[in-house]
């Protein structure tokens, strides 16, 4: 071999080394937001169940829910500093805002990357390229289960007619408008209207719940509530705040489309996501490319798990006596 055919072999090798360095046994969980919140932590323990004990986890949380949109780059920064220090094998992106602010740099990285939680198109977030042709990227969507959801409300409601949302004004809130509800306020899913509302402080959603005493054969949806800001305008409100208020005052059937919603003070139910299928969604992918699949063309998955989740105390409070081909496969709590 010449030196100069030497050169360009090693220059091609050192072309398909990560910036970083090697791959180690350590993997980087990055959350959008933070781990105190069920959705959360049930996906970042799924992974790690999934992936197994063999593997050092490290997890960094944005915390976007609770900080203004003008930190949010400066938390990316820091993400991505960690994943210099820690030289993961694999960097998992939760949510729409670790993926929009760190997956178009990992992938150019040639870090391996492994999203979650994703409510927008993946591809826009990177230049408009089609992620399936992305080397380093793969991931899992989430959607909310909608159409599926209100054939189950209208079994418990026999008289549905209308369903009113309500979404803070968040980035996910957003993109589920646009993608889920083509960005119109009302919508016909499986005959029933389907109203929506994107909100961002607190004065105006108890408004937007006290115009609702008089809609009969209407429930209300709380999906989306953590960037409700106070009535002081001063931070925001809170999640479970939102929730219980919510729950107190709704002159109507309070249902909800994530597993955090429901319970003895918040919403009745539904069919509801877990945070917990996309973790398992994303660590199985993960699997495959720590097992060496790492050929790119990989095609991200919608985890499409839903469950049937009912809280006994708000059933008794509204006076709803499921159907008994919902009860049998609901899981009941409080």
């Amino acid at each position: 071999m010449t030196r100069q055919v030497m050169l360009r072999f090693v220059l091609l090798v050192i072309a398909t080394i990560p910036f970083y360095g090697y791959a180690t046994d350590k993997i980087l969980i990055i959350n959008s937001y933070h781990s105190d919140l069920d959705w959360v932590s049930g996906a970042s323990n799924k992974i790690q169940e999934v992936l197994g004990d063999e593997y050092e986890y490290h997890i960094y949380d944005m915390d976007t829910k609770r900080i203004p949109r003008e930190e949010f780059q400066s938390r990316a920064d820091i993400a991505f500093e960690k994943v210099k220090e820690l030289k993961p094998a694999i960097v998992f992106l939760g949510d729409d805002n670790a993926l929009r602010l760190l997956g178009k740099k990992l992938n150019d990285n040639q870090v391996y990357t492994v999203f979650y939680g994703i409510n927008s198109n993946p591809r826009n977030y990177f230049d408009g390229k089609n992620v399936g042709k992305l080397k380093y990227v793969d991931g899992v969507l989430e959607r909310p289960l909608l159409k599926r959801s209100i054939l189950y409300l209208k079994k418990i409601n026999k008289n549905l007619e209308q369903i009113r949302i309500l979404f803070d004004k968040s980035p996910t809130s957003e993109i589920i408008f646009l993608d889920v509800f083509n960005g119109k306020e009302t919508n016909i899913f499986n005959g029933v209207k389907v109203h929506v509302n994107l909100i961002s402080n607190f004065d105006t959603w108890k408004e937007e719940v006290g115009k609702l005493s008089n809609q009969e054969n209407t429930i209300l949806i709380m999906s989306m509530m953590h960037r409700i800001k106070a009535e002081s305008g001063d931070g925001f409100v809170g999640y479970e705040s939102v929730a219980e208020w919510t729950s107190e005052n709704t002159p109507i059937p309070l249902y909800g489309f994530w597993n955090v919603a429901v319970g003895k003070k918040k919403a009745i139910g539904g069919f509801v996501l877990f945070g917990e299928a996309q973790g398992e969604a994303a660590g199985q992918i993960a699997k495959k490319i720590l097992e060496g699949d790492t050929k790119g063309n990989l095609i991200p998955v919608t985890a499409e798990k839903g469950r049937l989740l009912f809280s006994k105390t708000q059933l008794e409070k509204w006076n709803i006596s499921l159907p008994e081909n919902i009860e049998t496969k609901a899981t009941l709590v409080d």
